[in-house]
């Protein structure tokens, strides 16, 4: 019996210190392993459309999918998948991994399949890798456009803990520790918030938002890192980021302060969600 799994997104998601630690473990050390981060780090990518060039930004994570070096890097970073279960046995080809099995029947070799599968961090690693790369994908610029996927993810938790149809899900979130649909939205919207005060976007994104500190008071006052919540008239501009974004970001911008990280608001911002 086989499974037939695909890497989302694979080789840009690829962390470029956990990758130089692997690699430090399968003996590439020292000066190559400093060549090797050297290729890695402080390169630049920008986006070029209708003759407008965006900024450039560093590249934080991913390898280059077409190079010959990228591909042997992203091998060598997912080669200890093989050791998630000592039952199955797997295949890997660049993003593309099958899994099999074998047992004297049919019956055995589906209870042996099931048993790895629905160990929970299995299925937690497996709901992060082929649903929340999906989830998360342009939440913030889809906002109401997706309300549809809250249901699916509901039943999506509620196979993975093998619940009923209609049981209660707050506590299945919790137990797995995972957010709901609603709060990826808020977290995502509160990243894309995070960079617009930050003036980390385009300016044409940034011109979109109007901060207390910078537009409409003449000094500074506790309030300064807010912004200035749009008149909405309708749902569609209601339920956009460019509404809903300055609503939550309203609310949490308390997480923030002058000296914070673009990761170190994802973290904190994550915690409070989960809570």
């Amino acid at each position: 019996m086989g499974l037939f799994l695909y890497f989302s997104k694979a080789f840009d998601t690829v962390n470029h210190q956990i990758l130089l630690n692997k690699l430090d473990k399968y003996g590439i050390m020292g000066v190559a392993n400093t060549w090797i981060n050297s290729y890695l780090t402080n390169r630049k990518q920008f986006v070029f459309f209708n003759d407008n060039v965006s900024a450039a930004k560093t590249v934080l994570c991913r390898v280059l999918q077409g190079s010959i070096l990228g591909k042997l890097l992203f091998l060598l970073y997912v080669n200890d998948v093989v050791n998630v279960s000592d039952n199955m046995f797997p295949i890997l080809f660049a993003d593309d991994t099958n899994v099999f099995i074998n047992a004297v029947n049919l019956n055995n070799m589906t209870v042996s399949m099931n048993k790895d599968l629905l160990n929970i961090t299995t299925l937690i690693s497996l709901y992060y890798a082929f649903i929340y790369s999906y989830l998360m994908y342009g939440v913030e610029v889809w906002d109401g456009a997706l309300s549809s996927y809250k249901d699916v993810l509901i039943k999506i938790v509620r196979v993975m803990v093998s619940a009923s149809f209609h049981a209660h899900t707050p506590r299945i979130f919790k137990k797995l520790n995972i957010m709901t649909f609603d709060n990826i939205y808020n977290y995502f919207v509160c990243i894309f918030m995070f960079k617009v005060t930050k003036h980390i976007h385009p300016q044409i994104i940034d011109s979109m938002f109007v901060q207390n500190k910078t537009n409409i008071l003449n000094y500074r006052t506790r309030h300064a890192e807010l912004c200035c919540t749009p008149l909405a008239k309708t749902n569609l501009m209601r339920n956009s980021s460019r509404c809903a974004g300055v609503i939550f970001w309203n609310k949490y911008a308390v997480l923030s302060d002058c000296n914070c990280t673009n990761n170190g608001f994802k973290s904190c911002i994550k915690q409070c969600l989960l809570q």
